[in-house]
């Protein structure tokens, strides 16, 4: 029986706070908090949990970090979408859909080490005030302590209140002095209200302990427990208290401590896609004109990226050079038609039935053989970094095409939470510039190759 109650106590006394962080927990902490506002799903290279839609690679992405150790994290990206576009997936028509998986093993090599620059005042401030509270859970973790603290504040109270007895009696004799000029006992009664203030407010704090601990002394004492059982449940809401001001001390560390971050790391990926589609063809009977196909490519991806933050700039910056290599097919560059079927329902009636499917239209060609070097840059702005450039030069080299060369042009907008210092949403307005120097020979002219889009981005901190 008294070992159900002591079970019930401490689930009533319980508090969801973790153990104090460790070295490798907190570098996890300091990416999600620091890259929170940088996740795009754009490149592989870069890392976070997110979740993803983009209106220009016509998908839905999402992806999960793992954190091997403070020099290895892999990160793993899934994506679905409609070949022909996002609003497809949402239309009662079969669709031409895609689907591919990713995975990116980072590794934060000597070569591209982490730097994190602390302010040593701060630092030690916290070294100091994490020692307080280790010493504070020693001494209180003795069991029969804590009944002896609560005896010294009923008598440290008590002396509070004979001080404020003392100032009152002072003070009223003060007022009461005709002897003294109207200046001078001004002078002194106020300099007496002051002290008095300064007691009763001591007092209150001492009351709000006193009342704390008697509350769980009577709560303890009516258990019934055995001594032993006293002192572990002492010991374990000593443990609690420990906890809970160290992941406070924790949380103020993350916030105040590190003035700059430089972090440098090759990322070296995997990636496999399987779309889905339909082709016509022209040259078959009408039943047939319509073939069901499919295609998997694949491929992987190598970078190298560095990110740069600091207090003391005016800006931050995140940079990614690499190339991706893969075995895929010309789906991308056939033309899109709507193929119509129209059916009547009887011979003498008006009413018909349309059936529509999107194919694609023209030769397809698997197993074609493709690079792409690129550059992915953010440079960051503004005090709080409310907004980043982003800018994105691609060079597409394949097999049966000459080279073509294109670029992204993105503002970036990371929209904070106010209490935290992790981003809700990452919301980017961009312009492509495709084939810039036309080598695919298009009739369109540079601008009617454009493309405008917005992608949104929702980072996902599960250590929050």
């Amino acid at each position: 029986m008294k070992k159900s109650l002591l079970l019930l106590f401490l689930i009533k006394t319980s508090l969801s706070f973790s153990q104090y962080t460790s070295s490798e927990e907190e570098f996890q902490e300091i990416l999600n908090v620091q890259f929170s506002k940088i996740i795009t799903g754009n490149t592989f290279s870069n890392f976070g949990n997110f979740a993803s839609v983009s209106t220009d690679e016509k998908t839905l992405k999402a992806g999960v970090n793992i954190f091997e150790n403070t020099g290895t994290i892999v990160n793993i990206n899934v994506s679905g979408g409609a070949t022909k576009g996002i609003s497809d997936l949402f239309t009662d028509g079969e669709l031409n859909s895609n689907i591919s998986i990713d995975g990116t093993y980072h590794w934060i090599s000597p070569f591209g080490k982490i730097q994190i620059e602390r302010d040593t005042e701060v630092r030690d401030s916290f070294n100091i005030e994490e020692e307080k509270i280790l010493k504070e859970y020693d001494i209180e973790s003795m069991g029969a302590v804590r009944y002896k603290d609560l005896t010294f504040k009923e008598l440290e109270l008590k002396k509070f209140d004979d001080t404020r007895t003392k100032l009152l009696g002072k003070k009223n004799t003060v007022s009461n002095d005709a002897s003294l000029a109207p200046t001078i006992k001004q002078l002194r009664v106020d300099s007496l209200s002051a002290e008095i203030e300064v007691v009763e407010y001591e007092m209150l704090k001492l009351e709000k302990k006193v009342k704390k601990l008697r509350k769980e002394k009577n709560e303890i004492e009516g258990m019934g427990l055995g001594d032993e059982e006293k002192i572990d449940l002492l010991k374990e809401i000593a443990r609690q208290k420990r906890d809970k001001k160290l992941e406070a001390l924790r949380k103020k560390r993350m916030a105040s401590e590190i003035e700059a971050i430089k972090l440098s790391w090759f990322s070296f990926g995997l990636n496999y896609r399987n779309d889905s589609f339909k082709l016509f063809d022209e040259s078959m009977e009408a039943t047939k004109q319509v073939i069901d196909s499919s295609f998997t490519s694949s491929g992987f991806n190598f970078a190298y990226s560095h990110y740069n933050w600091s207090k003391s700039n005016d800006f931050d910056i995140f940079v990614s050079f690499g190339f991706s290599y893969s075995n895929t097919s010309n789906l991308s560059s056939l033309k899109s038609v709507e193929v119509v079927d129209t059916q009547f329902t009887s011979d003498d009636s008006q009413r018909e039935v349309l059936q529509k499917q999107s194919a694609f239209l023209g030769e397809f060609k698997e197993n074609i053989e493709q690079v792409m070097p690129f550059v992915d840059f953010y440079m960051f702005y503004g005090r709080t970094r409310t907004i980043a450039l982003h800018i994105n030069p691609t060079l597409l080299a394949r097999d049966f095409q000459k080279p073509t060369t294109s670029v992204k042009l993105g503002l970036l907008v990371p929209f904070q939470k106010v209490d935290k210092q992790t981003s809700v949403v990452n919301l980017e307005i961009f312009y492509r510039l495709n084939d810039i120097f036309n080598t695919s020979e298009s009739q369109e002219t540079l601008l009617g190759r454009n493309t405008i889009g917005l992608q949104a981005t929702f980072p996902i901190n599960f250590l929050q």
